[in-house]
């Protein structure tokens, strides 16, 4: 597990978000609006329990994607900062994974 200081390390290099967070008023999600299908090409979605791999295969994706000029935007989670909720890489085709 990454500590937090690595977190914020990688986050001063990256564009990275919450895609949701928790308030006063509860918890609140900005999925729909940050995932919906509007110029999104190819959407693939991630399902797995704890500690399965999923932000790991996120990351491995985003970094390829760096790799050939993409750019990417981070989605962590706002009660486990270290954890990604989903990556949106901009290509030549948008993607986004969650």
């Amino acid at each position: 597990m990454a500590s937090i200081n690595d977190t914020v390390r990688r986050w001063k290099t990256e564009t990275a978000y919450f895609a949701a967070s928790n308030s006063y008023k509860g918890f609140y999600s900005y999925f729909e609006q940050i995932f919906r299908n509007d110029g999104i090409d190819h959407l693939y979605i991630i399902k797995g329990g704890p500690g399965t791999g999923k932000s790991s295969l996120m990351r491995y994706i985003a970094e390829r994607c760096e790799s050939v000029g993409g750019e990417i935007e981070y989605y962590y989670c706002s009660s486990d900062q270290s954890s990604l909720d989903g990556i949106k890489s901009f290509t030549d085709m948008e993607s986004a994974v969650g």
